[in-house]
């Protein structure tokens, strides 16, 4: 077995750090490893709950489902992850202390049997990789990145207008998603007016306001899809 354990501190209340740090369909943002993570289902998260998650490892990409097996909001979660070469289990602790958090985070990989006799040489790598996984956890949950200037090959591909019309397509997002930071504010207790939000972009908000927490009135021209979205959120 192969344990991992970090440790870090922010300043932000515990309902917020959990919100953002025990929902693993965000893990992709800041997990040095995960190149896609994916919640299945669309019920509230709690024990039960899986997740595809999909990593980069040394020994090339790897498929994991996940599972919530403790769920105790504001303090603890602790998950199972299953893949063809390991079984990994994750507990991340929360403590509030004043203005401050807490969170413990630990990882225990249990090898297949094929696999133990190499850990020692194995684990330098995975220790890495859990720092390098807290610590991209910790700044997103800090959450002070600089605001975005805008390229001038941006500019360039906007003068021309279809370059620029293609950065909103489907290949434009990919490739541009790539650059984005970690997104881990917190809108509980505030409220958004969103309109056009049944399609494209305002769909796009609407689902990631409601995932942080906002409180939403959609203004759409078709009474059947803005039903189903409300459904939907």
């Amino acid at each position: 077995m192969i344990v991992l354990h970090e440790q870090c501190s922010v300043e932000r209340p515990a309902t917020e750090v959990f919100a953002y740090a025990c929902e693993f369909a965000n893990c992709a943002q800041w997990d040095a490893t995960a190149i896609s993570s994916e919640k299945s289902g669309s019920e509230p998260t709690g024990v039960g709950t899986e997740y595809d998650v999909v990593c980069a490892m040394p020994v090339g990409t790897i498929s994991l489902r996940y599972r919530v097996l403790q769920w105790q909001p504001d303090e603890q979660v602790v998950l199972e992850g299953v893949c063809p070469l390991f079984t990994v289990t994750d507990t991340i602790k929360l403590t509030e202390k004043g203005h401050m958090t807490e969170l413990d985070y630990t990882a225990e990989f249990v090898f297949k049997p094929a696999l133990r006799p190499f850990e020692a040489l194995i684990k330098p790598g995975m220790v890495r990789m859990g720092a390098a996984s807290v610590g991209g956890l910790q700044r997103a949950l800090e959450d002070r990145f600089e605001a975005p200037t805008i390229s001038k090959s941006a500019l360039l591909a906007d003068k021309l207008i279809l370059p620029g019309v293609a950065r909103f397509s489907k290949l434009g997002y990919l490739r541009s998603k790539k650059q984005w930071h970690p997104v881990s504010a917190n809108m509980r207790g505030k409220h958004v007016v969103l309109t056009g939000a049944t399609s494209g972009i305002g769909l796009a908000a609407a689902r990631e306001l409601a995932n942080m927490g906002a409180g939403l009135t959609l203004v759409a021209r078709d009474k059947t899809r803005g039903d189903r979205l409300v459904k939907e959120l």
